[in-house]
């Protein structure tokens, strides 16, 4: 007998990957628009996409290494 717990689980992982997925596919049209009306305004979108993908890889190994420090705290 499957767990319950465990198709719930698969159940939100599915949706989660089909949002990304869906998500995924919505920007790379609106980047494909933009770069064909508006050259100065796709640079400046890939510019901030940049910008934001930088912040967030600081913001994940600032997290994970207060993490590892806290885990390591703890022995």
């Amino acid at each position: 007998m499957p767990d319950p717990t465990a198709n719930g689980f698969l159940n939100a992982l599915d949706e989660i990957v089909t949002f990304a997925v869906e998500s995924r596919i919505r920007l790379e049209a609106l980047e494909k628009v933009f770069d064909e009306t508006n050259p100065m305004l796709h640079e400046l979108y890939i510019g901030e996409i940049e910008n934001l993908r930088k912040e967030k890889s600081r913001q994940m190994t600032e997290a994970l290494l207060a993490n590892l420090r806290a885990q390591l705290g703890r022995r």
